[in-house]
């Protein structure tokens, strides 16, 4: 899966996370995050299932494709 850059970045935003706080709230790490952002990287399980256990309200589909 890819991200879907600015909607990751909004939420991000409206948490008051950087990219080193977001990664810690997953249970990555900063380069990995920086790369998903950055197109280098797709998104794996791992983070996925991360990110619904911590935002579970979120619609996945908004976020990555």
């Amino acid at each position: 899966m890819k991200a879907r850059k600015e909607n990751l970045l909004s939420m991000m935003q409206k948490n008051n996370l950087n990219i080193s706080g977001f990664a810690k709230e997953l249970g990555v790490s900063r380069g990995t995050i920086s790369m998903i952002i950055h197109g280098k990287r797709n998104v794996g399980g791992k983070i996925i299932g991360a990110f619904i256990k911590k935002y579970p309200k979120e619609d996945i589909k908004q976020y990555f494709f």
